[in-house]
């Protein structure tokens, strides 16, 4: 009582008037609190009690609760089964019943056992079961229409048993009547109705559509020159094609913390261009320019220093293979010719190509192609004369026969700064004739499908499609799936 008249007298409840709902609720609480220890003086102030019995006192009053129904709210509740107490409940919808959970697990005493604890007389394991059964029990009872249990099956690799307290057999809910979000609404009308992405991604196949063929003909008309790149991604997936170079979307990507694969290879390129930029150098001379070459790359970059340590500690890994290679190549009689450099020709009427070659070795009138690779290599010669999907290296020998004609082309192969070796592709005599003639094929079809706009989804390996980001648009994997059914 003090207190509280201290407190009146000093104007305290005269300068709490406020906007704020929530403060003027937690003032109120204040003098409640006050309130009601003015009430525990007056009963019990004149009383003495001992410290376990001033306790026990507190905790039946701080844990009497008190509950004022809001008749203007409606919608659903989020509560934990102890507060459902006291509710009238119309539809309950009851989940997370699984063994384990619930009834949940009791934390062991680790002083006293359970079997002490039940000589004693205190709570135990079969008490705390009783207690959460009860309060089951009494809540699924207490609805005015039958409650909706339901437990998870499974997370993941994990599965799960359903609650010891569950009666009769389970109903397995059928998502077409229980819907519970508009989002869900739309996604399975869009199924069922094939709705937006089902219209324009059924058949990409505009042979017989006079105005897309227009459209084609002025992107890809006849003064244009496919690169090389394009027409190895056309071979690999017209559909992908279609996607990124004829509709111009590439799908964004959350940044890693990591060097980018393509940044990698800009990177890889750029320092072996500034390496052999005035031509050959001595085997011995190739370390201390390859460090002035990486130091003036990464300069160029703008790199952190973090990731120009990263890079140099990458060079200084690769640096001793590189190096035998080299000399393998100088045995042989080759050295770096040309490099970066950007070719293009109309191989046969119709078909004009266009690459830059990463690196061309020279012994006497022999030339070697060399395209420099950071990942990994999968070209096989069956990827070149039965399936087209590897076009690069046959084509760029085919664009040097044209540019040097009175120069030799002895080998092509794939430069791996990953593997640190060549694979070279020509494995017979006169083997070369035949890639470059199976690669011309398949570049020409390409081409007149693409102009003739077909972009079917005919993916060359369906390996590719489980990392391929249009899985979820791409014609062949709805129709498998059985929802681009009509």
């Amino acid at each position: 009582m003090a207190l509280k008249g201290l407190l009146n007298n000093l104007g305290f409840s005269e300068r709490i008037v406020t906007d704020d709902p929530t403060l003027a609720y937690e003032y109120k609480l204040i003098f409640e609190t006050l309130n009601q220890l003015e009430s525990l003086e007056a009963n019990f102030g004149s009383k003495s009690y001992t410290l376990s019995e001033f306790i026990k006192l507190l905790n039946f009053l701080f844990n009497r609760k008190e509950y004022e129904p809001d008749r203007k709210e409606q919608g659903v509740l989020v509560i934990d089964l102890k507060d459902t107490i006291g509710l009238d409940i119309t539809d309950l919808f009851f989940g997370g019943l699984i063994e384990g959970k619930f009834p949940s697990r009791v934390t062991k005493d680790p002083l006293l056992s359970e079997a002490v604890r039940k000589h004693l007389g205190l709570p135990d394991i079969d008490y705390h079961c009783k207690l959460q059964e009860l309060d089951y029990f009494r809540l699924i009872n207490s609805t005015e229409k039958e409650p909706f249990l339901t437990y998870t099956q499974e997370e993941g690799d994990q599965l799960f048993l359903p609650s010891p307290f569950l009666q009769g057999t389970p109903t397995m809910v059928l998502t077409d009547n229980y819907l519970l979000s508009e989002e869900e609404v739309l996604r399975y009308q869009g199924q069922l109705e094939n709705i937006a992405l089902t219209g324009l991604f059924s058949e990409i196949d505009f042979s017989q559509d006079e105005n897309s063929l227009e459209l084609l003909r002025t992107k890809y008309g006849d003064k244009n020159y496919f690169s090389v790149t394009e027409l190895e991604k056309y071979r690999r997936c017209p559909f992908t094609f279609y996607i990124e170079n004829v509709l111009e979307l590439v799908p964004e990507e959350a940044p890693l913390y990591e060097i980018d694969a393509m940044f990698w290879g800009k990177i890889t390129h750029r320092v072996f261009e500034l390496l052999y930029k005035d031509g050959a150098i001595p085997i011995q001379e190739i370390e201390p320019k390859l460090w002035l070459a990486i130091e003036a790359v990464l300069e160029e970059e703008k790199l952190s220093r973090f990731w120009r340590e990263v890079c140099k500690k990458i060079f200084a890994q690769i640096l001793p293979e590189f190096i035998k290679i080299e000399e393998e190549q100088r045995r042989q009689g080759f050295i770096p010719y040309l490099l970066e450099r950007h070719l293009r020709h109309e191989i046969e009427p119709n078909l004009r190509i266009k690459g830059r070659f990463d690196r061309i070795d020279r012994s006497g009138k022999k030339l070697r192609i060399l395209d420099y690779k950071t990942g990994q290599v999968l070209v096989s010669l069956p990827e070149i004369l039965e399936y087209g999907t590897h076009l690069q290296l046959p084509l760029y020998a085919q664009l040097m026969q044209i540019e040097k004609p009175h120069l030799i082309i002895d080998d092509i192969g794939i430069y791996s700064l990953r593997d640190m070796k060549i694979f070279w592709l020509v494995k017979e005599k006169n083997n070369l004739n035949d890639l470059i003639k199976a690669a011309i094929n398949f570049a020409r079809q390409a081409v007149e499908d693409i102009i003739g706009g077909k972009f079917k989804a005919t993916p060359s390996e369906k390996q590719d499609c489980r990392s391929c980001d249009y899985y979820p648009l791409c014609p062949s994997q709805r129709s498998s799936n059985g929802i681009d059914q009509k």
